[in-house]
C-alpha cells in the first residue's frame, strides 16, 4: 500500500507544472456537465409541453432555463 501511495505522490509531483491546464480542463468539464444536463432537462420540458402535459410546462420556468442554455 505504501508503494502505491509513493507512486501516486510522485506522479502528482510531475504534474505540478501543469496545474493551470488541469484547472482549466476541470472547469471546462464542469461547465460541459452542467450545460449538457440542462439541455436534456430543457428537451424534456419541451417534449412534455408538445405532448399536452401542461402540468410540467410553465412559460416562466422555461424562459429562465432558456437563458441558462
Amino acid at each position: 500500500m505504501d508503494n502505491g501511495l509513493q507512486t501516486y505522490l510522485r506522479l502528482l509531483e510531475y504534474g505540478k507544472k501543469y496545474w493551470l491546464v488541469f484547472t482549466i480542463g476541470a472547469l471546462a468539464m464542469l461547465i460541459f456537465a452542467i450545460t449538457d444536463t440542462g439541455f436534456a432537462f430543457l428537451i424534456k420540458v419541451l417534449t412534455d409541453s408538445f405532448a399536452g402535459n401542461v402540468e410540467s410546462f410553465e412559460s416562466e420556468t422555461l424562459s429562465g432555463y432558456c437563458q441558462l442554455a
